[in-house]
This record gives C-alpha cells, structure tokens and sequence, in this order.
C-alpha cells in the first residue's frame, strides 16, 4: 500500500479538476462552520450580504454533483460507445469498492459511540436524544436520508449521488443506448428540466412565505430530494456528452485563449453575483427554484475551462491542493462530526462574529485533514487494494 498516494498526483486525473474539488471543499467547511454555530443561536448579528456569503457557500454542493455527473458519465459513454453496452458488474464493484467502506466504517464508529455515551449518562435530555440518533441510522444505512432525516447532516447529498449511481447505468443500458443517435442528447436534456419542471411545482403548491418553518418545508420538497436536485448531475453528464461528441465544434469556441479565460472569470463571477442577490432561503423562484440551474450551469462552464487550461486552471493545479481533493471523500463524511469538537469553545460564548467564524476556518481545516488522512488509512486505501484484486478475479482488465 501506498500511504502517500494522497500527495502524489495520478495520471488518470485532471490537475485543475481535483483542485477545484479541493478547494470546493474548504468552502463547504466554512458554510458548514457558520451553519453549526448559526443554528445554535451563537452567530452575531451581521451584515446581509455577509450572511448570504457564509450561508450561499452551499452552492459548492451542487459544484460536487456537476463534477460526479461529469466524471462518472464520461468513461460510461466511452465503454457503451466501443462495446456497445456497459458491465454493471465491473461498475458497481468499482463504485462499492470506492464509496462503502468509509461510508459505512464511519457510521458504525459513530453508532458505537452512541451506544456507549447512553450508557454513559443518565441525564433525561441526553438519552432521548441519543435514541432519535439510534432510531434514524436506518435512514444513512439505506442511503434515503434526503427522504428521511439520518445521523448525518449532510447524509441529504451521498444519499442523492448514491441515488444517482443506482440509477444512471440502468439508464443508459435500458433507454438510452436504444435510442437513435438523433434522440440521445434530447433524453439527456428531458431529464435535465424534469426536475426544474418539479421545483416549480414544489414551490407554488407547498412553500409558503408565511410558514414557520420553511426551512424544513423547503429543504423536504425541493432541495433533499432527489427528483428535486438531480439536474446538477444531469448538467454534469451533458458536458460530458458535448465533450465527446462535439469536438470539432469546441475547437472552435476555444480558440482564442484570452476571451476562454475571460467566459472562465464571468463564470465564477456570475456565480459570485447571482448568489449575493437571492439567498438560499428566501422565498422566491430565482432562489428555491432557478438557483439549482444557473449554479449548476455556471459550475458547469468553469469545470470545461478548467480542462481548457488558463491561469485559473493554473491556480487550481497546484500541488498544495491535491491531498485536499483526494481526502475530499473521507472529509465529507466526518468533517460535520468533527466540528462538533472543534467548534466546541465557540459554542461556549454568547456570541459569535464573523471575523470568529473566518479564525477557526483553518484550524477547521488542518484538524479535519490529519483526521481524514488518518481515517483514510484504515477505511479507504486497504480497499483500494481489495478492489484491484475482486477486477483482476472478474477477468477485468483498464
């Protein structure tokens, strides 16, 4: 086994593209940072706009289902293309292998530490909470907590990607490869507005400016579910497929490197924007419903001008960032427990700033990351090594 193959780039893998996803990331640490503390009622009054900031650094979620769309769609097209069909078998043993033993490895260390703090304390409070904690792991097991609130808080996003994982290669096999070369890229974009086409239903027959809770009510008809948040998925397969199949017509847009790195900095600019404008949680179409779409769309834009080069592709591709993006699986998963403890002190004083969050961002990190890379350790590179093996006995070969 390879214990700094986390440090070390791979051939396989675009420079800029896991740069992003590292950085991507440490900005989901730092929403997630203002979030626990926000929630808690420790959070200073602050200025609109810094607010929205903190809270619209969620959008980085939709930036990972643009990139899994995308990585995952990609060598599917490629094996469907040269041998007519895919194996589902060499598929699911490759994403098993990948995704399950972190995933699963964490959330029986973290049903054992419930376990043992109920028979740790006697304090009222405590016991039934540990037992809605214990009542809901069926939730994470399943992968349905973006139907059915798990342990994990973020539990929402893996459950819908994993969704995704089921679903997508039955897809292709199924539908897609049966349909004329002229009808497959319209499939494709039927399944894109299939969930704009929900959300707006969603919101004008279930969210209401007048609800009390409409954080829950939103999150529990739009932003959870899956038929409400897969076009971000759907954006990032349909870059795929333009990649592949429209080459020639990409050369010419591209030609001029100053004007890609200018659409390159409009994106990201856009994104910045159109954020800072429409909250997350503010009742309104452009945010509950069109946010998904021109946030997915502009992360869309910035992954193709990453594989295009340029100097912000450059600023992606530098080493300092690989051990972020390869730990960004694993960090996922533990990095809301491990705030919990880091966040601990904050949660202590009777109010926090935002200069406060901004402090405890790298400590965040750096701690998050030594325990990632640790866990990695144990729960993810021993099967790396396992899934070679389980190919290599199916008769796979790269």
């Amino acid at each position: 086994m390879n214990f700094l193959s986390v440090f070390q780039p791979s051939k396989h893998e675009n420079p800029a593209l896991n740069g992003l996803r590292g950085f991507l990331l440490i900005l989901v640490i730092l929403c997630h940072i203002y979030m626990v503390l926000h929630d808690a009622g420790k959070t200073a009054p602050v200025g609109m706009y810094a607010a929205q900031f903190f809270r619209g650094l969620s959008l980085t979620i939709d930036a990972f289902f643009v990139l899994s769309g995308f990585l995952i769609s990609g060598p599917l097209f490629i094996e469907l293309e040269k041998k007519g069909t895919i194996s589902l078998k060499t598929f699911f043993i490759k994403r098993s292998f990948r995704i399950f033993p972190p995933y699963y490895i964490f959330l029986l260390l973290q049903l054992a530490i419930t376990l043992v703090l109920m028979e740790m304390t006697t304090d009222p409070i405590h016991l039934e909470t540990a037992r809605v904690l214990l009542s809901r792991f069926v939730y994470d097991f399943l992968y349905i907590s973006n139907y059915f609130p798990g342990t994990l808080l973020q539990g929402w996003s893996l459950s819908l990607e994993e969704q995704f994982y089921v679903s997508f290669p039955f897809f292709l096999l199924f539908i897609y490869r049966k349909l004329p070369y002229s009808l497959r890229f319209p499939s494709l974009v039927i399944l894109l507005i299939i969930p704009i086409v929900y959300r707006f239903f969603a919101f004008f027959f279930w969210i209401s400016p007048q609800d009390p809770h409409l954080e829950t009510t939103y999150r529990k008809y739009i932003y959870n579910p899956f038929q409400g948040h897969f076009d971000a998925i759907i954006m990032g397969i349909l870059l795929s497929f333009f990649l592949k199949e429209r080459k020639e017509l990409i050369q010419a847009w591209t030609k001029n490197r100053y004007l890609n790195e200018l659409i390159h900095f409009l994106f990201w600019v856009s994104l910045i924007v159109y954020n800072t404008i429409f909250s997350e949680l503010e009742y309104g179409v452009p945010s509950m419903v069109l946010r998904f779409s021109v946030n997915s769309f502009c992360f869309a834009g910035i992954i193709f001008y990453c594989l295009k080069g340029g100097w912000i592709a450059t600023i992606f591709s530098t080493r300092l960032l690989l051990p972020f993006a390869k730990l960004s699986y694993v960090a996922y998963i533990v990095h809301m427990f491990l705030l919990g403890f880091i966040l601990a002190p904050l949660q202590r004083v009777e109010t926090v700033t935002s200069w406060d969050i901004l402090k405890q961002w790298i400590p965040a990190i750096l701690g998050i990351y030594v325990f990632s890379y640790l866990f990695h350790l144990v729960a993810e590179l021993p099967f790396v090594k396992l899934k070679e093996l389980t190919l290599k006995r199916f008769g796979y070969k790269e």
